[in-house]
């Protein structure tokens, strides 16, 4: 059994970079449905490996960390090399993903934007 791992690091982390609001809206009918409008300022990812399958991706994820890399499609951002499984930490602003790539440089992270 896997111990419980805070995702406090992670809400902090967001928070500070101005990328979480509330966790939860004060009630159901607060919801606002308007589409969201992200600053293309703060989507930059550190990426940590790039392999053809998921398995490939959640082990070096795992050898990086947990708490923050986790496997994502690279499909999922248009600046990015297709149909490719990235081991990512962010989105981030393009300096705080300098920071988390440059922790890892024994497997080449480097930052990189999705837009």
């Amino acid at each position: 059994m896997k111990p419980f791992r805070s995702l406090a690091p992670v809400a902090f982390l967001a928070l500070m970079s101005g990328l979480a609001a509330t966790p939860f809206p004060a009630s159901a009918h607060s919801v606002d449905r308007k589409p969201i409008v992200v600053s293309h300022a703060g989507q930059w990812y550190a990426i940590g490996g790039a392999f053809r399958s998921r398995a490939n991706a959640q082990r070096r994820a795992r050898q990086l960390g947990e708490d923050y890399w986790v496997p994502m499609y690279s499909n999922r951002c248009p600046n990015f090399t297709p149909d490719l499984w990235l081991v990512v930490t962010g989105p981030y602003h393009r300096d705080q993903a300098a920071a988390f790539a440059s922790g890892a440089p024994h497997v080449g992270a480097y930052a990189k934007s999705c837009y």
